[in-house]
């Protein structure tokens, strides 16, 4: 935390190529975390379902896919 607090100060602290050197930073931290985003995504094939929740005592995720009911009349689907 320290090395990123000190990395964000220094690029507002350089002057006239602040901006630019800003610009940098937050780019090349959007195209990194985007990186690992979709990293995460295929590895764990969140995107692919409607829901998950975080199984805290076991340290797992669960996904989840809603079903719509279709209407029963006298235990039949209905047409």
């Amino acid at each position: 935390m320290k090395k990123l607090t000190a990395s964000i100060f220094s690029l507002f602290a350089s002057g006239a190529n602040a901006s630019d050197d800003w610009v940098d930073f937050v780019t090349t931290a959007h195209n990194s975390l985007s990186e690992k985003q979709e990293s995460i995504m295929a590895e764990y094939k969140i995107g692919e379902h409607e829901r998950f929740d975080w199984e805290q005592e076991n340290g797992t995720l669960v996904y989840l896919k809603i079903m719509k009911l279709s209407p029963m009349k006298n235990g039949l689907p209905m047409r």
